[in-house]
């Protein structure tokens, strides 16, 4: 099964570790590089903007709250696990 969650602490990371590589590659670069390292240090900061303001992919809270919000009669497999996958999100 595929899933398309990852870790957004574990992505910046990686990117953050790339930007300042290309910050330090940039310092040692030669003149005509410069421009070439200014776009990767631009870029990586465009993705790391967007990755901040992405919305959650599943909202471990909102589903705990819709959870405890079923009654007696709801509280069946199917119910829960559409819940459970729909992750709290919409959309």
């Amino acid at each position: 099964m595929c899933s398309d969650l990852i870790s957004r602490r574990m992505v910046m990371k990686f990117l953050q570790q790339r930007h300042a590589g290309a910050i330090i590659e940039g310092c040692h670069a030669e003149p005509a590089m410069e421009e070439v390292y200014g776009g990767i240090q631009s870029e990586v900061g465009r993705i790391m903007d967007f990755i901040v303001q992405a919305p959650d992919a599943y909202d471990v809270g909102k589903v705990a709250g819709q959870l405890r919000e079923l009654n007696e009669n709801e509280f069946t497999y199917a119910r829960v696990m559409n819940i459970v996958k729909a992750g709290g999100v919409d959309g």
